[in-house]
């Protein structure tokens, strides 16, 4: 088959068929290309010691958490809205993570977290013996006491990035594009801004405590940060592959 004949079969495609195809190029991209920052930089930022394969443990309770406990207690004093917060070392998370009450409200994630993850109650749960994680993640339970259900919207807006992606997979041939499209990889992006933030400003609160004591946590919170980046950005890379695509 002549060039010319492949391209007069490409432009004869629906254009939902190439907004589709420039999903998948975009997904593709971000395998070989994101996927493999984040999981290096996350490796980069999770170097404590794995707890290893253990039911949830409250810290206070733990045999190695007593230095962790202690910067614990000192973000605690610094933050009173996460003083009621439980702590709890568990080898049965897929990662550390902060657990709020919103979420634990919502039957199919209760669900999902105490099958999966051996998540019962709210609460930070911690895969590796690490204070920077450990504050971190307090630092998303003071900013959840501040503003109430602040991480599921910041969930929710990352997941709208699907909004411009299914237009332009829906959008009849012959139908005027719209702002959304012209704009959709832009968008999806924008999108993510407020999730990288929460992030930013708790890894900032747990920074604080640390060089209150004269430590930093640097070289685990700022890899940490840059894994959600790189890990969010297959939203941009898949809007921008459809809208691509799709008027090529």
């Amino acid at each position: 088959m002549s060039l010319e004949a492949l391209r007069a079969g490409w432009k004869g495609l629906d254009p939902r068929l190439k907004a589709a195809l420039g999903v998948l190029a975009g997904g593709a991209s971000y395998k070989a290309v994101a996927m493999p920052l984040a999981a290096k930089a996350y490796e980069s930022a999770t170097q404590g010691e794995s707890v290893g394969d253990v039911l949830p443990t409250r810290i206070e309770h733990d045999d190695k958490g007593s230095e962790i406990l202690k910067w614990v207690e000192r973000f605690r004093a610094e933050h009173p809205g996460a003083s009621t917060v439980p702590v709890y070392i568990s080898g049965k998370v897929s990662g550390s993570a902060y657990v709020s009450e919103a979420v634990m409200k919502v039957p199919l994630m209760r669900k999902v977290l105490k099958e999966h993850e051996g998540v019962e109650d709210p609460g930070v749960y911690l895969r590796e013996y690490s204070a920077p994680v450990a504050l971190h993640e307090l630092g998303h339970a003071a900013i959840d006491k501040k503003v109430p259900g602040i991480s599921l919207l910041t969930h929710g807006a990352s997941l709208m990035a699907l909004a411009p992606i299914a237009w332009m997979l829906l959008r009849k041939p012959g139908v005027k594009p719209a702002f959304i499209e012209k704009y959709a990889p832009a968008i999806a992006a924008a999108l993510q801004i407020p999730m990288l933030a929460e992030e930013a400003a708790a890894s900032i609160m747990a920074e604080r405590t640390l060089r209150a004591g004269g430590e930093t946590g640097k070289d685990t919170l700022v890899p940490a940060w840059l894994s959600h980046a790189a890990v969010k950005a297959k939203w941009p890379l898949m809007a921008a592959g459809a809208a691509l695509l799709r008027k090529a």
